[in-house]
């Protein structure tokens, strides 16, 4: 025998020992490595299902500061980010026209004044006729009210804080001529914030008429929460505050706002972006877990989803599917618990009892439904 049938012989029997391997055994433990898997931590097990909607960050109370009347600024002090306390000059306009303007309201009503009790006068001794009377009476009313709007007019020359909070923007600087009922302050209190979002007619029918049993309802299935882009594992818990009856005529949406409720996760700020998570508040459903929906695969009928033991042994294990939402489907089976991590990619080429390679764990930022 030749030594190249010799040879060709050897390689014959190690491609047949190979293929001689039993089904759902890694090649790691002969040199191989372990397949790689991206896995999925299960988190606590839900009794409802969530839809999710984009909203923005906004303080519970801010103002919008301006003059009655125009003028030249002679003193503007916040700029942005300026913390201030209730009272705190913030502008004032120059008053030499506004004093002006009062002085010669003054004028015209002490002057209308001595003419409405020189007529009174006469018109007690029958020498004036009652509708010239009435006409003194009248001109001293139209001046005693054009003298109180001019007070009026340079008191409002000054703006002070009407809160304590923070500068969220200025729009005027020093010395500038500014028109009546421009804004040029905008005031914010940072102490307490809400959250906005629109939602579609389908999906307000669902509330309750209620605020008070909409959050007692939400409270019951898991409650109303937000997250941060930033940090989409931290959420901030919400509490339904207001809900408007009337449809966006354009967009078909109701504007829902939402409280944040006091906690200590991280810094909001106006303006920021924040997921906020409603559960379905009809119906009822069994506990589960929401999942990636390509973490499930069917075999012989039956649905499995592969879960990696402390080992980063792959087992099949049975789950019962209910609902999809989303990019999620909920799954129920007595062999899962919070923490197991199941494995969402390979999952048709996985055999049981296979070793693998975890990888970072995907994300649950949009797990449990979709923006609509």
């Amino acid at each position: 025998m030749t030594k190249n049938t010799l040879f060709m012989l050897g390689m014959i029997v190690l491609a047949l020992s190979g293929c001689g391997k039993k089904p759902g055994h890694s090649a790691a433990g002969i040199g191989f490595p372990a397949s790689p898997v991206v896995y999925y931590r299960l988190p606590d097990q839900s009794i409802a299902h969530y839809r999710i909607f984009p909203g923005v960050v906004q303080p519970e109370t801010q103002v919008n500061l301006s003059f009655r009347m125009g003028g030249r600024l002679i003193q503007f002090t916040p700029g942005p980010g300026k913390p201030v306390r209730k009272g705190e000059l913030l502008a004032r306009l120059d008053p030499v026209l506004l004093q002006a303007a009062a002085d010669a309201a003054k004028a015209r009503y002490d002057e209308a004044l001595r003419d409405y009790e020189r007529c009174r006068i006469l018109f007690q001794k029958n020498i004036l006729a009652a509708a010239d009377f009435e006409k003194k009476k009248r001109d001293l009313d139209v001046a005693e009210a054009d003298y109180h709007n001019a007070m009026d007019d340079l008191t409002d020359s000054v703006i002070y804080a009407p809160l304590s909070g923070i500068v969220s923007n200025t729009y005027a600087d020093n010395f500038q001529q500014v028109k009546a009922n421009d804004v040029l302050v905008r005031l914010q209190d940072l102490s307490s914030f809400q959250v906005t979002i629109d939602v579609p007619e389908k999906e307000v029918a669902r509330f309750p008429l209620s605020i008070a049993q909409a959050n007692r309802q939400a409270a019951a299935a898991g409650g109303f929460y937000g997250t941060l882009p930033a940090i989409p594992a931290a959420r901030f818990p919400l509490e339904l505050k207001e809900a408007s009856t009337q449809a966006d005529m354009a967009a078909q949406t109701f504007t829902v706002t939402f409280r944040i409720l006091p906690q200590k996760i991280a810094r909001l700020l106006p303006g920021m972006s924040m997921a906020v998570h409603v559960p379905l508040l009809e119906g009822s459903f069994k506990p589960g877990f929401d999942i990636p929906s390509q973490a499930l695969f069917t075999r012989n009928g039956k649905s499995y989803v592969w879960k990696i033991d402390s080992s980063n042994v792959v087992r099949a294990v049975e789950v019962f599917p209910d609902a999809a939402l989303g990019s999620a489907i909920r799954v129920r089976s007595s062999a899962l618990r919070s923490g197991d991590h199941i494995a969402v990619t390979g999952i048709q080429v996985l055999s049981d009892g296979e070793h693998v390679r975890p990888l970072l764990e995907k994300s649950t930022r949009r797990l449990t439904g979709e923006p609509l």
